[in-house]
């Protein structure tokens, strides 16, 4: 069934059809999707990506789990991120050139990584300090790039040196 939408003035069109296992019950016609995360720098994050990777799948997604990763993450590491339903992808990171040497942020302009995952149309990019309470397939639907801002009132888990 064709159902036509129109999102901030766009007309745009996607098919809905019936899938029993998914809360959302919407599967999108011939897309690759994944939801997406960084690590780089530091193991600091494993345990967070490994929590949110469990918090996606646990609310019924069947959509692909990527992990990007520079090369401090340690061979045991990325065995417990693959056991968790990550496919991890090697990258190398990218320095900010505003950042300070050695400050938490130095590598964090090695998301911009994301835009080479050529083998999906959408990919929804999740920090990997945050859990999903919900399922939210549903923003595969969006028709453009979307982002949600920092709330920093939110519960971060991570050291941020701020």
């Amino acid at each position: 069934m064709q159902e036509a939408k129109e999102f901030r003035g766009i007309p745009w069109q996607h098919s809905i059809h019936q899938q029993e296992n998914s809360p959302t019950n919407i599967l999108y016609d011939h897309q690759r999707v994944a939801y997406a995360t960084v690590i780089h720098s530091s193991e600091s994050y494993v345990c967070g990506a490994i929590a949110l990777a469990q918090s996606i799948i646990q609310k019924n997604s069947t959509r692909d789990l990527v992990l990007l990763h520079d090369s401090s993450l340690s061979p045991q590491s990325l065995v417990g991120l693959r056991s968790a339903g990550w496919k991890t992808k090697l990258i190398q990171p990218i320095r900010s050139p505003f950042a300070r040497k050695n400050s938490y942020n130095e590598w964090n302009y090695s998301k911009l990584r994301l835009w080479q995952l050529t083998d999906y149309d959408k990919v929804i990019f999740i920090d990997a300090d945050l859990i999903v309470l919900r399922n939210i397939d549903k923003f595969f639907a969006y028709p453009q790039l979307s982002a949600a801002p920092n709330d920093r009132g939110a519960v971060q888990l991570g050291d941020h040196g701020d």
